[in-house]
């Protein structure tokens, strides 16, 4: 086969070794494009089906196309996208069939109308001696634009939808093939002008030419065929080719066998509105070939090529090959006509056929109408063919006479819709309905040459029919249209999800806004299209508020569980803070959101409650003959009440705890209570406050008084104190100066111990006069005073230099007697003691200390469980003495420190290190 090459070495090497692999040895990248003529885009390989690609395991060079989809499908997406030059390295095809698999896969989706199927070019590469494509460089049709493109794919879809709403899909496969078949030959014109004067256009090679242009050639014809039944219709269908014909037409598979099909052949050239051939209808491959003596028609087919074999004669001699009109059918059967001579009555020679539906092949038809024969103009002769021409439409079989245009409703009855006034002499020779016009020919005598006076004749209009929009809410129902102004005979039907109009209306449940479009049908009119709107809104939801919801002080609201659909709208991680009845805000969410509003702002009350935790306190000891009284305090809600302590109820006995000294630890120090017996109940508390179940935390230095009380049934409470006292056995000094020598005053160097907080301090000598720019003696000074030793008489008995100790002398350093003069001695800061560290419900902890003097703030330390600490708060107010730490997890222990600072000459000066604290 000869092809116009045009090769171009202007591939962009750049793009090319951005993508090579390493690992490859390339070549030069090369560019080509091949142009085919008029005959050579019948080549039988540019039709026959794309060979399977997939990506290669390992490909020779790296590509951008990592899909797991075959080459076909890969390339139709990425054509679909609007893509213009498409990456196909990791395919590895091979150059030479660069353009067969392109056009191969182009041929075998034919709505890709828009791309030329004359034109292909491609990159390709030479990676290890192999020549392999790279890209392919897409040729749209010229001048059409992306929003052309989406145009055109809508009108060829409703085009589409427009056949296949005239196909019952409960026929037999070739049924439903012979009404496609009809419905082309009945709406397309072949491009004869275009053909003769070698122009034809790239539209007219389409699908989209055929169905929407309503003008094509051979390969546009069998396109259209190819789409409908193939991609429609789910019926085996392939347009095949001849080269040495320069022609394209169908083989479509029915019941296991294959036949041809050549639409175009079928349709007559010059164009006669109305006339449907049907000689090239499912023929065999020795019937579409045979052009001998004996053949009474000349097919003459040849040189077309396929895998498959059209074998079966079955269809060969069917009673349509003598039926020149389309075969229609309507209201369960078929109609056609034909020329049938009896007994010598010319003037019934045509007459309008009818078969059964199951009957299309039998002999057995029914004569339903004799129309007046067709006479020459001098009245000696008649036609022996048929001019009597049927079209389906408003759910109505239309058909001509000699001089009018009747109609077959559902009834049975007919009518004339249209008789012609302006005929003269002249015959209707042509005829077909398109949309609500009459389209007939009228002429002296059958047409030899193109139809050129067609003339149109506008349905009567169907007046008074409407349906008002409906608006409703969500009930479970299907919603519907009424339509008003109907006459008794007339046919509804309502465009359906598939793109065809059916008797009943689309289902319309759920929520949402729906156009129905409806069209409706009467006799003799044209069909009136009308569209409402259903509005479905969002119902109210059915729910039970919620009751019994109760909290606690101290939980958030959050903690407080709602059945299932509502949440709290108020905010969740509010505390419950006193007892009562406290209204919030809700929202319910239905499960169905689509067809159920969510509701907000329900108000529902919860009955807050607490969680008792009392202390206690002995307000009047029992005396003889007179009762004591005991005060109970809740240290949630602060609830109190009072309790009576019998004096007439024996003593306990036996109980004692001894006095402990022990050595300071970051642990709290414990006393032991002797005595007790299993049910006892024993509480303690420190001077001046409320028994509790757990011992008050003891740490610092110091002497402490522990008093406790037991509760045994049966007795008087028994009330007992015990001294503990804490000591620091081994003292670890750090120092800072805090009065700067001069040369009249000493300095002062404080002493704190890092382990107790226990302080001392030491004088500093005067500074020595410095003369002829010497050092100055202040340095000196300072440094040999650190080897000055104060016994501690409490301690370990070291002097301060042999302690391990921290000196920030270079933080205050003077340079000069002035500076020296004016300096302010920094405070020293004691250390922070940890009052109380509460939980707040499930997520929070409190921590409250007392307050230092002198400091400017504080900072807070925190871990979790095992882990380091971390500080989470720096506080820069010294008067705050409480920090609420959020977002914290019930089921972890938090362990906490604090320390005191203060600024000088605007640099932080730090206290100890506050005893941990473990909250669990």
């Amino acid at each position: 086969m000869k092809k116009n090459y045009f090769i171009t070495l202007l591939f962009m090497a750049c793009l090319l070794f951005s993508v090579i692999g390493a690992q490859a040895d390339t070549g030069t990248g090369k560019s080509e494009t091949v142009i085919l003529t008029e005959k050579e885009r019948y080549n039988e390989e540019y039709y026959k089906q794309p060979t399977t690609y997939f990506v290669a395991e390992k490909p020779a060079v790296y590509s951008s196309a990592k899909s797991t989809l075959s080459l076909e499908d890969y390339l139709v997406s990425q054509i679909e996208s609007g893509q213009t030059t498409i990456d196909v390295s990791a395919y590895q095809i091979p150059e030479s069939q660069a353009v067969n698999e392109y056009l191969k896969i182009i041929n075998n989706n034919p709505q890709l109308f828009y791309v030329k199927r004359n034109k292909v070019l491609f990159n390709y590469i030479t990676v290890d001696n192999r020549k392999i494509v790279f890209s392919y460089n897409i040729s749209y049709i010229d001048g059409i634009t992306e929003e052309e493109i989406a145009k055109m794919r809508e009108e060829l879809k409703a085009a589409v939808r427009q056949v296949v709403s005239q196909v019952d899909t409960t026929l037999d496969e070739y049924q439903q093939a012979l009404l496609v078949h009809d419905y082309l030959v009945q709406n397309c014109e072949y491009d004869s002008d275009n053909y003769i004067n070698d122009t034809i256009p790239d539209i007219s090679h389409t699908a989209y030419g055929c169905l929407v242009y309503k003008i094509a050639v051979c390969d546009g014809y069998a396109n259209a065929f190819t789409y409908i039944m193939k991609n429609m219709l789910g019926i085996s269908c392939e347009l095949i080719t001849s080269e040495p014909m320069e022609h394209a037409w169908n083989m479509i598979e029915i019941n296991g066998e294959w036949y041809h099909v050549d639409v175009t052949w079928d349709d007559p050239t010059p164009d006669c509105i109305g006339r449907v051939s049907h000689e090239y209808f499912l023929l065999s491959d020795n019937k579409i070939s045979d052009n001998s003596p004996e053949a009474e028609t000349d097919h003459n087919h040849y040189a077309w090529a396929g895998d498959n074999k059209a074998v079966s004669t079955l269809y060969d001699n069917a009673f349509w090959e003598t039926v020149d009109s389309a075969i229609c059918y309507y209201n369960g059967a078929w109609y056609y006509s034909r020329w049938q001579l009896e007994n010598d009555n010319y003037d019934e020679a045509i007459k309008l056929m009818k078969k059964e539906e199951k009957a299309l092949l039998a002999d057995a038809e029914e004569v339903i109408y004799n129309v007046p024969a067709f006479c020459s103009a001098d009245g000696r002769g008649y036609y022996s063919v048929s001019f009597v021409y049927l079209s389906t439409a408003h759910n109505r079989l239309y058909f001509n006479s000699p001089t009018e245009i009747c109609q077959l409703n559902m009834a049975g009855a007919i009518k004339t819709v249209y008789a012609p006034e302006d005929l003269s002499d002249k015959k209707l020779y042509g005829f077909t309905v398109r949309g609500n016009e009459l389209w007939y020919a009228p002429a002296s005598e059958p047409p030899a040459s193109k139809q050129t006076d067609i003339r149109k004749y506008a349905l009567p209009e169907i007046k008074g029919v409407k349906a008002e929009d409906v608006t409703g809410e969500y009930n479970g129902i299907s919603y519907a249209i009424e339509l008003e102004g109907l006459q008794k005979d007339d046919i509804v039907r309502y465009l359906g999800t598939d793109g065809t109009y059916q008797k009943d209306q689309p289902e319309m449940i759920e929520t949402g806004i729906y156009e129905v479009k409806y069209q409706v049908d009467r006799d003799g009119c044209g069909t009136l299209c009308g569209q409402a709107v259903v509005t479905i809104e969002q119902a109210e939801p059915e729910y039970d508020l919620p009751t019994g919801l109760i909290g606690y002080i101290g939980d958030s609201l959050g903690s407080v569980k709602l059945p299932k659909g509502f949440s709290w709208e108020s905010d969740s991680e509010s505390l419950f803070e006193k007892r009562g009845n406290q209204n919030y805000l809700v929202t319910y969410v239905p499960e169905d959101t689509k067809n159920y509003k969510i509701i907000s702002g329900i108000e529902v009350g919860v009955e807050i409650d607490c969680r008792h935790q009392y202390v206690s306190k002995l307000t009047t000891p029992p005396s003889e003959g007179e009762a004591g009284i005991e005060t109970y305090y809740c240290k949630v809600c602060e609830d109190t009440y009072t309790s009576v302590i019998d004096e007439s109820l024996p003593k306990l006995t036996g109980i004692a705890a001894e006095d402990i000294t022990e050595p300071y630890t970051e642990n709290t120090h414990l006393i032991t209570v002797n005595g007790l017996k299993e049910g006892d109940v024993i509480q303690y508390s420190l001077p001046d406050e409320w028994y509790e179940t757990t011992q008050p935390e003891i740490k610092e230095i110091g002497t402490y008084q522990v008093y406790y009380k037991v509760e045994r049934e049966g007795y008087q409470p028994f009330y007992g104190m015990v001294k503990v006292t804490v000591i620091c056995s081994e003292h670890a000094y750090t120092s800072v100066i805090t009065k700067y020598p001069t040369e009249t005053e000493s300095g002062i160097r404080t002493y704190t111990c890092n382990v107790c907080g226990k302080t001392y301090t030491e004088d500093i000598d005067k500074k020595v006069p410095v003369d002829n720019g010497t050092k100055d003696a202040e340095e000196d000074t300072g440094k040999n005073t650190e080897n000055n030793s104060k016994k501690d008489t409490e301690g370990s008995g070291k002097s301060p230099s042999q302690i391990d100790e921290r000196i920030y002398i270079s933080e205050f350093e003077s340079v000069n007697s002035e500076a020296d003069s004016i300096f302010k001695p920094p405070v020293t800061l004691k250390k922070v003691k940890i009052s109380s560290a509460k939980r707040k419900g499930n997520n929070k902890i409190k921590l409250t200390w007392k307050k230092l003097d002198n400091v400017s703030g504080y900072e807070i330390y925190m871990k979790k469980g095992n882990g380091k600490y971390k500080k989470v708060k720096t506080i820069s107010q010294g008067k705050t003495v409480s920090y609420t730490k959020n977002g914290l997890n019930k089921k972890y222990v938090y362990t906490f420190k604090i320390r005191a600072y203060t600024k000088i000459d605007g640099k932080k000066v730090y206290g100890a290190y506050s005893s941990s604290r473990k909250v669990k």
